[in-house]
């Protein structure tokens, strides 16, 4: 436990250090996506509720940060030539990552709070539905919960980047997926069977029965399940891969 937080406490300056010294992009990067969310917005016709939507886009934001983090911190691991040296510490290399990913998630929380409170303000006009604090702490849950099985994805993603290395366009496909087919854009119905696949139309469900004031217990045990299947699968995959890689030889290519 000393360790993961000394690992911690390392990747939090590592984080201020980046943040102090490329703040010029971070401040434009999060003001492109602040563009687009206005943008898919205002120019979609969407039958469900402004808050139910802003709730949406930014769920896709933390799914999409979350699963491409870990393959671009391996992809650039290799890029620099110490990803082999990761592997060689007497710190777990679970722990390495895991104490990159809580940092990250912390970060990534913080952001979309931020970028929620922009949108609200850009629509306020457009809501006539009452935030009750009710919906506020359902919705802060299911995101967390969201962000927790994006990372185990991740890491699922992760595994197949210690052995191919460069996989960011296949990244790129799962995020433009997402998008467009999760009940981001459409809403996803219990009768669909990707209501029980993807754990983005379930978890959207809760937020939007929250909103309402009918939360049901389905989709919350559809929610977790899911969310518990995609964390098993990734480890088992991620150690799988990792094994695979060190005896192929080729975890220091790129």
């Amino acid at each position: 436990m000393r360790q993961l937080l000394k690992l911690i406490k390392a990747e939090i300056l590592m984080l201020y250090g980046e943040l102090k010294h490329y703040y010029f992009n971070y401040i434009f990067y999060n003001l492109g996506i602040v563009i687009f969310f206005i943008g898919i917005i205002k120019n979609f016709d969407f039958k469900d509720n402004v808050i139910l939507q802003i709730v949406s886009l930014i769920t896709w934001h933390i799914i999409t940060s979350s699963i491409s983090y870990l393959c671009n911190v391996i992809q650039d691991e290799a890029v620099m030539g110490t990803l082999e040296q990761l592997f060689l510490t007497k710190a777990n290399i679970l722990k390495i990552f895991l104490s990159k990913v809580i940092v990250n998630v912390m970060f990534t929380l913080a952001k979309s709070i931020i970028l929620f409170c922009i949108c609200l303000l850009v629509f306020h006009k457009n809501i006539d539905t009452k935030i009750t604090f009710y919906f506020i702490i359902i919705t802060l849950i299911v995101e967390i919960l969201m962000a927790i099985g994006s990372y185990s994805f991740g890491l699922f993603l992760g595994g197949i980047a210690l052995y191919f290395k460069r996989i960011s366009s296949f990244v790129q496909v799962i995020s433009n997926i997402l998008l467009f087919f999760s009940g981001i854009l459409i809403t996803i119905k219990p009768n669909n069977i990707l209501y029980y696949i993807l754990p983005i139309p379930s978890g959207i469900d809760i937020v939007r029965l929250s909103l309402y004031g009918s939360l049901k217990i389905k989709p919350i045990l559809i929610f977790m399940v899911i969310t518990m299947v995609y964390i098993i699968i990734s480890i088992i995959v991620f150690n799988k891969f990792m094994k695979k890689t060190k005896k192929d030889g080729v975890l220091g290519n790129y």
